[in-house]
């Protein structure tokens, strides 16, 4: 007599071939009955959710009510974040006003560490300017070195998720002093609106310029103790209990740009292996943290929640990229977030050999670095560069 979905029968004489299934619809068929589950993770927690709602009861936002404006005073309804309301108002975030700047800040930053402020730094040029802020070449007045100051711009110093990547970046540094695989962090502080820190300068520029100086291309007798030294700096960070989560080209710095040695740079999306998963974080769970191109397919799919396996795949991923001029795994061209997501989680990392005659022992090691299945994956930067280590020098 046909097949009861819900309410409504498919066959034997209806007009319908096919219907729509619904969380909680019961299909039926003879004497047998089964209901239909739909679950999908929370968009706040990723715990299993049943039907359609986008978060569980635990995750969902209250209703925003009027507040006053920690810059101006005045009344406005905020919009909601992920993890907090920022009591601020669209007017005060978005003034170029240095005293509303400063208003708003000196109630936002925790407690500055004891500084000598920017007055003991002579800024010389900019290095370098992006979304969040601006690094600055600088001389210590006290002893004439050389320094770089990464300065936090006061606009984007108002919103949570940004001053939480800057200050993370400050926590992490302070954990990995003394690490010679990694770039050294000297002071922190703020003034006014600006929050800054001083690290060390690295004159030799980062790895993509190297690869840009030798015309897209670097070959294996040179990079190799450069990859030894970055994996270094990997290895105390993972010693350390934490994830470093956004390594590539660019987060590799020199300390000349002839006879050198890698450092590992950018800590603003590092975190405590630890706390992965059990914490909230800058992003929800299954959204993109990090860069696709260098970005292993399980950080793709859950981004808190990634290990020290993660960190070696993007650093392969890297050395790679300077081996060859081009990532393993290449994304399309102008592609949506969407098409770049399911191009990384489908497609497997193109192998070393398919790029020219590099020695067999070492396209073994970048096929095991580079796997996306994590039981053969090398487990850390330490498993990684003992690989590399037994590498037939070229």
């Amino acid at each position: 007599c046909g097949t009861l979905v819900g309410d409504r029968w498919l066959g034997a004489g209806s007009a319908e071939s096919s219907l729509q299934l619904a969380h909680g619809d019961v299909i039926g068929a003879g004497a047998t009955r089964l209901r239909f589950s739909c679950t999908h993770p929370c968009q706040g927690c990723g715990v299993e959710v049943e039907g359609d709602a986008p978060r569980c009861s635990s995750c969902v936002q209250p209703e925003p009510h009027p507040v006053a404006c920690l810059g101006c005073g005045e009344s406005f309804v905020p919009a909601v974040s992920e993890k907090t309301l920022d009591l601020v108002c669209p007017a005060c975030r978005t003034s170029d006003v240095p005293d509303t700047i400063d208003r708003v800040l000196g109630k936002l930053l925790p407690q500055a560490p004891s500084s000598a402020g920017l007055a003991a730094y002579e800024l010389i040029r900019s290095l370098g300017e992006g979304g969040m802020g601006v690094v600055h070449l600088a001389r210590r007045k006290a002893d004439g070195e050389q320094v770089a100051v990464k300065i936090l711009l006061p606009q984007v110093a108002l919103e949570e998720s940004s001053r939480e990547l800057f200050l993370r970046e400050i926590r992490v540094g302070g954990r990995l002093l003394d690490q010679p695989g990694c770039v050294q962090l000297f002071d922190t502080g703020s003034l006014g609106s600006l929050l800054y820190l001083v690290m060390e300068y690295c004159p030799g520029g980062s790895l993509e310029q190297l690869r840009e100086r030798r015309g897209g291309r670097v070959g294996w007798a040179e990079l190799r103790n450069l990859a030894l030294d970055a994996l270094e700096g990997l290895a105390a960070l993972h010693a350390a209990g934490m994830v470093h989560r956004d390594l590539k080209p660019e987060n590799v710095l020199l300390t000349s740009a002839k006879g050198g040695r890698a450092k590992l740079a950018d800590f603003g999306l590092a975190k405590s292996c630890a706390a992965a998963g059990l914490t909230s974080d800058l992003t929800a769970t299954g959204s993109v943290g990090g860069t696709p191109a260098f970005m292993p397919r399980e950080q793709v799919g859950d981004f808190k929640r990634v290990g020290p396996a993660a960190d070696v795949w993007s650093l392969a991923a890297t050395f790679y990229s300077l081996l060859t001029g081009s990532p393993p795994r290449p994304l399309p061209p102008n592609a949506s977030l969407m098409a770049v997501i399911l191009h990384i989680m489908e497609t497997p990392a193109l192998p070393l050999r398919e790029h020219g005659d590099f020695p067999a022992d070492l396209c073994a090691v970048f096929d095991t670095a580079l796997s996306d299945d994590l039981d053969r994956r090398y487990p850390d930067a330490g498993a990684f560069a003992a690989a590399l280590n037994e590498v037939t020098p070229i």
